[in-house]
């Protein structure tokens, strides 16, 4: 299983995350955060829900870091 993380494009920083070449999210940037959104069907606990799909991060630096410790369960 390895994670990989596409080039940073377009005006948005858009950046995606792929397991083996599947997809399963994507990194972007929302004025000065970044989003981390999942596309597999998994969720991420935020702000007390339990069944987020997007997460908000202060930078891309925290986003990538949380995204390597998600997918590698």
């Amino acid at each position: 299983m390895k994670l990989k993380f596409s080039k940073i494009a377009g005006p948005f920083g858009f950046q995606s995350i792929a397991i083996d070449g599947d997809k399963v999210g994507h990194i972007r940037k929302q004025g000065s955060f970044a989003v981390l959104t999942a596309t597999d069907g998994s969720t991420f606990e935020t702000q007390g829900m339990k069944a987020a799909y997007a997460k908000t991060f202060q930078n891309r630096k925290e986003a990538i870091a949380f995204a390597r410790k998600h997918w590698s369960k």
